[in-house]
């Protein structure tokens, strides 16, 4: 399992355009499978967020997506 840092850096990574999947894999040493899983997981997540309505849903998503 990866560590919360590496997901972040996986996530700023790819939003600041600074590599493709591929090579924030190689950079990570990680799978570029991996790479896309939280990728994905992540706007989906996000996508949530932007579609709660009320103060605690948003909280329960906004600690899902930290963790």
């Amino acid at each position: 399992m990866i560590k919360l840092i590496e997901k972040q850096k996986i996530i700023i990574t790819h939003y600041r355009g600074n590599g493709s999947q591929r090579q924030i894999a190689r950079d990570l040493g990680l799978n570029r499978r991996t790479i896309s899983r939280y990728i994905k997981d992540y706007e989906r997540k996000r996508a949530e967020l932007m579609a709660a309505k009320d103060n605690t849903q948003k909280e329960e998503l906004t600690g899902d997506i930290v963790v």
